[in-house]
């Protein structure tokens, strides 16, 4: 049991990277009703670029880490501007498969551009700090700090400032808010800038606490469990749902995987998620639609 301490903390910390990842798909989803399903490739493009912008040894890291958030902006505007800007008043299904199909492209495009090795990606010194007997790694601190300041800034965003009562206006029916007005190209570009900004982040922190490797992409995925986990217009359900996958991965790599050969850990998210499905769809925060017909 002398454990079981470390194992709450450090799966805490890991939740923590997939609840960011999950922020950056609910602002896209609770603005314009899009499912994200390329977040592994814009967490692919995070770790891989800021391995590649440090391996230039003259770059200050917080210079190289600025400079591929604003690549990371750049990538979310264009991916917004000529993908899914010509769809907008269209199905949400054609947007989801439009997504599909950005993330086959953008895969295909890494896999062309960078080596498959594993590449090192070194922010912080690799001393780890101690609390308590608990061993705690700077991109773990780091990203509590990250998702704290971005959930703080982001409720206020949505629940007081105007371009954010806008984006959820305008995700509720793209074509009344255009008759209304609305700039709707303006709002997609906004939340998927955001959005961006958010998946890249996470794969500057998973780049940095395991290397830049294609195994981030799979990382990466557990988003969707933690998204429909907390509800997938809940910006508090996101950071609950990716506290509660991240301990649940750690307790089932200690306790249950040695009983089944292991394998437990990966699959955890998943069989979450199934059961989220069956049994409450909308998730612990998320709010529960009712069509009359």
């Amino acid at each position: 049991m002398n454990e079981l301490p470390s194992l709450l903390v450090t799966g805490m910390l890991t939740g923590l990277i997939y609840s960011l990842l999950a922020l950056g798909f609910v602002i896209i989803y609770k603005s314009t009703k899009i499912l994200n399903l390329a977040v592994s490739e814009f967490t692919l493009f995070g770790a891989y670029v800021v391995a590649s912008v440090l391996e230039i040894s003259w770059l200050p890291p917080v210079v190289g880490i600025l400079f591929v958030l604003i690549l990371g902006m750049l990538l979310g505007a264009l991916t917004e501007r000529l993908f899914l800007r010509p769809l907008i008043g269209e199905s949400h299904l054609m947007m989801l498969v439009m997504t599909l199909a950005v993330s086959s492209i953008f895969f295909g495009a890494e896999m062309f551009i960078f080596s498959p090795e594993s590449r090192r990606v070194q922010l912080f010194s690799t001393e780890t700090l101690q609390l308590g007997g608990i061993s705690l790694s700077p991109e773990h601190l780091l990203s509590l700090v990250i998702v704290v300041i971005a959930l703080i800034l982001l409720a206020f965003y949505f629940r007081v400032a105007k371009g954010g009562l806008v984006m959820q206006a305008v995700a509720e029916d793209h074509q009344v808010s255009q008759s209304l007005g609305t700039e709707i190209d303006r709002v997609f570009s906004r939340a998927w800038i955001f959005g961006s900004i958010l998946m890249v982040t996470g794969g500057i922190l998973l780049g940095s606490l395991s290397g830049a490797n294609w195994g981030i992409g799979e990382i990466a995925l557990k988003a969707l469990p933690v998204v429909l986990l907390g509800g997938l217009e809940s910006l508090p359900g996101a950071v609950v749902a990716g506290l509660i996958v991240g301990i649940g991965e750690n307790l089932g790599a200690f306790y249950i995987d040695p009983l089944v050969g292991g394998g437990f850990k990966d699959v955890f998210p998943y069989i979450l998620m199934i059961l989220i499905l069956l049994f409450r769809p909308y998730g612990i925060f998320g709010l529960k639609r009712i069509e009359r017909v």
